[in-house]
């Protein structure tokens, strides 16, 4: 319910922002703010930081507060601020603002502190945003976001005592006991009803990726739209052509991608977080208390890649008992757990023990979270929705069309331009990219574009042409193009878009990684054996195989190609102790980023023997020269160490699993081995098979 507001007092702040090629503006008295500009008035700051605004474009943001909320709180909250109302912003910041305002120390337990909502005026309800800290001793709290609007702080009286802190949550010196009988706090969001069917791509290893898009749209359909849409869960959505592959479902990853560029100077910004001080034990308050009253939320997890400044998002929609759940778009359909409790020794709050953690090399170590409100209005987010409803891809008149003509190298060189609309680069270089823009209802006067979701960049169409030239250094890159008649807006309703990877030979550097050769396993050593004869390449003819796309025979919601054309199968379904491996073996090149990318999916009998002779498979991925262990998984059917099996009658099935490697210079040289094995049971009486695919 609406209601009127009641405004206390009214302050007004003008910041005009003048840019120049360097981009450097003035803040409001005036002086020079290098590049940045603060704004302090009635004990309420707007830092806006260099980049977040269009260095062609004046903003002149203006806040009002008010005794009167917007609505009133959510059943079980106390609201324990005045309503900030920040207007007279025509367009999103490019990146997120920090506020910071004061909050009532009265509201709430002496122990408790509020988290900051933004108030949707279409969907009339309250949104968690991003927290990056809270001075419990001048009872402030700074929180991000991009654009306009209402934003009010909220609590819950009692929450610090319910997870057994001590002392003010906020606070260095508060003690924590355990939380493991906290009552459980449940959304209904479920990775195999409400995440994506279509998995994180495009530039996540480069970094970047679609997965800020995936997290924070995901999030706004299960809060917002998805009872009106009858309840239908956003994994069935956008399936198109061969509805058990995701590799042709083009508007799922229009949608991804679109929802990814518009945040993505954002993204670039928030991953690494080093802005967000909360700590673990105020992170995992807050994110209790965001679930309780708006629902899931997103995730940031960061130290993929330390040499290459990567990072991840997903989504977290479940607490109970010490756990997280977690939505992991790199898993789709799959409910993935962090622990949330005290170390034994500190007694202080620690994240640990993420189930996936084995896919990333180094594993996350840095964890906060973020709302999808902090990006973006629902209004917004509609536009996405609405657009993939028409279908962006069916060839819809009334959007613009992007079409690359060519690419070449700095010395002017023709670039092969492969059947999936790949550029092939076959070392570091510049690149040029020319194309079209025809269409849409519309007539597009610019390109909007970022590389691995990077920088922004904007260019003019001239005569319904484009040129982009820019530097590759990184072996997998994604381009993202919006063509559109509005210069500062990359949510246009109409705008037309494209997507255009950018490889580099060579620094993929396993070789036939996806088994695409027309030679079977080339590259490969496959061999099998049995649990009699241990000797490699004992037992003939062998029991693997390539794989071509469908589902698998036994666990048919499990399509047998990950990426591409083939796969391979290694071992096979029949009995009587048979054992089969792959092997590769690859020298890290000296390249600027060499990478390495599998995805593996296992299809085991469960005869219900002891561990040590049921079927398994083993994953590993070493660092010979070194002399350590990149990737480790040993699995047994049923083993409860992997919390996903997947039933199928008498067989367990793991479905497909990522492996992420990256490298630097400074291994240049290491000798790098993957090796797959599958395995029968070691009565005799029950198979077990394994495929693997991988990135080339």
């Amino acid at each position: 319910m609406k209601k009127m507001l009641r405004t206390l007092f009214l302050w007004s702040v003008v910041i005009s922002l003048f840019g120049c090629s360097d981009s450097s503006w003035f803040n409001s008295s005036g002086d020079s703010a290098s590049g940045s500009s603060t704004v302090t008035m009635n004990g309420v700051e707007m830092a806006i930081p260099q980049g977040a605004v269009d260095s062609e474009l004046t903003v002149s943001p203006t806040m009002t507060t008010s005794d009167t909320p917007p609505a009133p709180a959510p059943a079980g909250a106390t609201i324990a601020s005045k309503t900030i109302v920040i207007s007279g912003i025509t367009y999103n910041f490019y990146e997120p603002v920090k506020v910071t305002m004061p909050y009532s120390p009265t509201a709430l337990g002496a122990d408790d502190v509020p988290a900051v909502f933004f108030y949707d005026e279409t969907s009339m309800s309250y949104s968690l945003v991003g927290i990056k800290a809270i001075d419990p001793v001048a009872h402030t709290i700074s929180f991000s976001t991009t654009h306009g609007g209402k934003y009010v702080a909220i609590g819950v009286q009692g929450l610090a005592a319910e997870l057994g802190i001590t002392g003010n949550v906020a606070t260095p010196k508060a003690a924590g006991k355990s939380v493991a009988a906290i009552t459980p706090v449940d959304t209904g969001f479920a990775p195999a009803t409400d995440g994506f069917f279509h998995p994180n791509f495009g530039a996540y290893d480069s970094p970047g990726g679609s997965c800020l898009g995936m997290a924070n749209f995901s999030v706004w359909y299960y809060n917002v739209t998805k009872a009106a849409n009858s309840n239908t869960g956003l994994y069935t959505m956008y399936k198109e052509g061969d509805l058990t592959r995701w590799q042709d479902d083009l508007t799922a990853r229009e949608l991804i991608s679109r929802a990814f560029m518009a945040s993505s100077q954002s993204w670039a910004k928030s991953w690494m977080q080093k802005e967000y001080t909360l700590g673990p034990q105020l992170t995992g308050y807050m994110m209790i208390l965001g679930l309780r009253l708006s629902g899931p939320m997103t995730f940031l997890m960061a130290d993929q890649w330390p040499g290459m400044q990567s990072g991840h998002a997903a989504v977290v929609y479940k607490y109970d008992a010490g756990k997280f759940y977690v939505y992991d778009d790199n898993f789709p359909a799959e409910a993935v757990t962090i622990d949330w409790g005290l170390d034994a020794t500190t007694n202080k709050f620690k994240f640990t023990n993420y189930t996936k953690n084995a896919a990333y090399n180094p594993p996350f170590t840095q964890f906060s979270f973020e709302g999808f409100a902090t990006f973006a209005e629902s209004s917004q987010y509609q536009q996405l929705y609405d657009g993939a409803k028409v279908g962006w891809s069916a060839g819809d008149s009334k959007f613009n069309t992007i079409t690359v003509t060519s690419a070449t190298d700095s010395k002017n060189n023709a670039l092969t331009i492969a059947a999936d609309g790949t550029v092939e680069l076959l070392q570091q270089d510049t690149v040029t990219i020319k194309g079209t823009v025809t269409g849409g209802i519309k007539t597009a006067n610019y390109i909007i574009y970022r590389l691995n979701g990077g920088q922004r960049y904007r260019i003019n169409i001239t005569g319904g042409a484009f040129t982009i030239t820019m530097p590759i250094a990184l072996g997998t890159n994604t381009l993202m193009m919006v063509a559109t008649d509005d210069r500062f807006n990359e949510w246009n309703a109409y705008g037309g878009f494209k997507e255009t990877p950018i490889k580099i030979k060579g620094q993929l550097f396993f070789e036939n990684a996806g088994f695409e050769s027309l030679t079977a396993f080339d590259k490969w050593v496959v061999e099998s054996h049995t649990w009699q004869n241990m000797t490699p390449g004992s037992f003939t003819p062998g029991k693997s195989a390539i794989a071509t796309a469908g589902m698998d025979p036994i666990a048919t919601s499990i399509n047998m190609v990950y990426v591409g054309n083939q796969s391979a199968r290694i071992n096979n379904s029949d009995n009587n102790y048979h054992i089969s491996s792959v092997t590769q073996s690859a020298t890290v090149p000296n390249a600027a980023n060499p990478q390495a990318k599998f995805y593996w999916a296992a299809v085991l009998e469960d005869p219900q023997h002891d561990a040590a002779n049921q079927p398994y498979v083993d994953v590993t991925v070493t660092d010979d020269t070194a002399g350590t262990t990149l990737y480790s998984k040993h699995f047994y059917t049923n083993d409860p160490s992997y919390p996903g099996w997947l039933i199928f009658g008498s067989w367990k099935a793991i479905p497909w699993q990522t492996i992420t490697l990256g490298f630097t210079q400074a291994e240049a040289g290491h000798r790098i081995t993957v090796k797959v094995t599958a395995a029968d049971c070691g009565y005799g009486g029950h198979g077990g098979y394994l495929y693997l695919d991988g990135d080339e």
